[in-house]
């Protein structure tokens, strides 16, 4: 077990065991709300076509931005390494009558080669608010520019790193469980412009409220993280 793989089982068996009470964080349903909305509202000039484009999404969780995301694109592939999060989105497909446009399934995504994918490359591979978990985001984002098609657009959602305060973004006691406490614009540009997108555009998409561990409310940035496979 590599060392990442080893963190990612650790990070598994606590989202896993939250699962059932996932949609219940308001932080969750209201961020995975507005990532939505800023890829709808950047459609017409970030993809070439939405409604045709197959997506892949990494991190999808109980399928908060995945369910909604579907009425607007042709398919979707979510994976996600917490089998407890699979087994509600896939709840969720039943329910939505989306067996036929959503596939969900369990997988760490180490190569763009995997046979999760069958040989498929996406016109969109998006991930929310799961980099500040990931141990090597480089790697990753290799790993995802692999899976695109020729023009394929990589978007990658997650909270800033603007200073200490957004420390404050999770409690003390999940601490341990996160990788870095939001995303740096310098380094998040620097990475995709190295795994080979272009077009790379780091810029703030939202801020959300959130009440933190001492009972204030704080603002937090999100950043919207995206570039091109050409």
């Amino acid at each position: 077990m590599t060392s990442s793989t080893a963190n990612y089982s650790i990070g598994n068996d606590r989202f896993s065991s939250e699962a059932a009470t996932w949609d219940s964080k308001p932080e969750v349903v209201e961020s995975s709300r507005l990532c939505l909305r800023s890829i709808l509202s950047h459609s017409s000039t970030h993809f070439a076509s939405l409604s045709t484009s197959r997506v892949l999404e990494i991190g999808c969780g109980t399928g908060l931005l995945t369910i909604p995301l579907a009425e607007h694109v042709e398919s979707v592939l979510a994976l996600d390494t917490a089998s407890g999060m699979i087994d509600m989105l896939h709840s969720k497909i039943r329910t939505e009558g989306l067996d036929g446009k959503v596939q969900a399934k369990v997988k760490l995504l180490e190569s763009s080669d995997d046979e999760v994918l069958e040989g498929r490359r996406f016109d969109a591979a998006v991930s929310h608010l799961v980099f500040h978990h990931v141990p090597d985001m480089s790697q990753l984002v290799k790993v995802m520019w692999g899976t695109l098609k020729q023009g394929g657009r990589i978007w990658v959602s997650d909270f800033e790193d603007d200073g200490v305060q957004a420390e404050r973004f999770h409690p003390k006691d999940k601490h341990a469980g996160v990788e870095r406490h939001g995303l740096k614009r310098n380094v998040m540009e620097g990475i995709l412009t190295q795994a080979g997108f272009d077009k790379v555009e780091v810029f703030e998409s939202f801020k959300m409220d959130k009440t933190v561990e001492d009972g204030s409310v704080q603002s937090f940035p999100f950043l919207a993280m995206t570039g091109v496979r050409s």
